[in-house]
């Protein structure tokens, strides 16, 4: 199995149910994103004369919505190969149980890679990727983030080249499509609102697509894990 062949192929043949459960979840997370570094930039704009705190937030709250945003998909592609009929509901379902337990790693986990990037670019790329399964393990093995970042962090670290080389590349494609949106926008209007709205609807398609890839690619990787280190859910 070609995990990101996979990934694309599901993420094709389900694109209508995804769509909805991003429009629903991660969309509001956007928005809520979006209001909040607005203020947050205008704010230490006008106080301190600099972005460079505001811009630290942003990192921060970026992290953090990508982290809770993921967990409906992750759940959604376990469902469908477990053979569930409601899919779109066990998602949903999966959202609400896990999102606090991940929301409370989120912060430390943010606060770690922010930490990692101002002290030196690596130690943040390191921790970055060591961390990013948690909410995969978590979702798949149905608990709680205390109880799966261990499991992430053995799996990642054994993965780490070929995870660092799918979040590369998820982040290099929407970086370049975003480009081309922009300046399609740009041609038309100038308002920035119309720019934010492209970007927002770019994150909404390309989110799922990320999460869907890694899930399938976790489900590959701890096939192949020796017995000793598969979680065997009772």
């Amino acid at each position: 199995m070609n995990p990101i062949k996979e990934g694309f192929r599901f993420y094709t043949k389900n694109v209508e149910y995804l769509l909805l459960l991003s429009i629903t979840i991660v969309l509001p997370l956007l928005i809520l994103h979006f209001y909040l570094m607005n203020y947050i930039y205008l704010t230490t704009s006008a106080i301190f004369n600099d972005t460079t705190f505001a811009d630290l937030v942003n990192g921060f709250f970026t992290l953090l919505f990508l982290i809770v945003g993921q967990l409906p998909f992750i759940k959604f592609v376990q469902s469908d190969l477990e053979g569930e009929e409601k899919r779109v509901k066990s998602a949903y379902l999966s959202f609400l149980k896990h999102s606090f337990s991940l929301y409370l790693f989120g912060i430390v986990y943010c606060v770690l890679v922010l930490l990692g990037f101002t002290l030196f670019i690596i130690p943040g790329l390191i921790l970055m990727v060591f961390l990013f399964l948690t909410p995969y393990i978590s979702v798949l093995d149905d608990k709680p983030a205390r109880k799966s970042w261990k499991s992430a962090m053995k799996l990642a670290k054994k993965n780490f080249f070929k995870l660092g080389g799918i979040i590369a590349l998820v982040s290099i494609v929407e970086m370049i499509i975003g480009l081309i949106a922009l300046y399609g926008v740009s041609l038309i209007t100038n308002n920035f609102g119309a720019a934010t709205v492209s970007q927002i609807l770019l994150n909404v398609i390309m989110l799922p697509l990320l999460a869907i890839m890694v899930t399938f690619c976790v489900i590959k990787w701890r096939d192949h894990l020796p017995p000793a280190n598969i979680v065997v859910k009772k």
